[in-house]
């Protein structure tokens, strides 16, 4: 996040940079653009030359169309490191989730609980599963998605996919090893 927004602030600067000292030539550049997407020389020119006219406005627009970015806010600097702690008390709360079907089962049986590792792989894909779904419900309801059971259904399925083939890999690479 932090490449990005530093990236994004390097544009803005030379977009701004160029816009104070060949402003002409942004806006021929930008009426390419237009003419690519359809409009007509005149039209596009007719836009861009009043669009100009509102420095801040023209470069944001600059950056959307011509860079494909969304205008950095370049106040909040701390954005990044807040992305990279919500990221890592996500990971490490649903992470704890399959592992909350081993200690209840183990507070409950205690060590004689060990030889069923069926059933306590059982409850622990259990467990990860309902919340993938519901985390997939929450998401589609979150982003005004209308299909919020399909994007459960497709969390589902990519968490199962992603947790079987990294399972699958630890196995393999255990009785390589062994």
């Amino acid at each position: 996040a932090t490449a990005e927004l530093e990236h994004a602030l390097g544009i803005l600067a030379r977009e701004t940079w160029e816009t104070e000292n060949h402003k002409d030539g942004e806006v021929k550049e930008m009426c390419e653009i237009y003419m690519q997407k359809g409009c007509s020389k005149e039209d596009a020119l007719t836009t861009l030359s009043i669009m100009s006219k509102y420095k801040e406005l023209f470069i944001e627009h600059m950056l959307v169309m011509e860079h494909g970015i969304l205008p950095p806010d370049a106040d909040d600097k701390w954005q990044p490191l807040k992305q990279g702690v919500v990221c890592f008390l996500a990971f490490a709360a649903f992470g704890m989730i399959p592992l909350a079907g081993f200690i209840v089962v183990y507070m409950i049986g205690g060590n004689s609980a060990a030889g069923d590792l069926s059933a306590t792989m059982g409850l622990a894909y259990g467990l990860t599963a309902a919340t993938l779904f519901i985390m997939g419900i929450v998401k589609a309801k979150l982003t005004g998605q209308s299909t919020p059971l399909r994007s459960g259904i497709m969390m589902l399925i990519n968490g199962t996919v992603a947790g079987g083939v990294a399972y699958l890999v630890g196995e393999t690479l255990v009785s390589i090893i062994n």
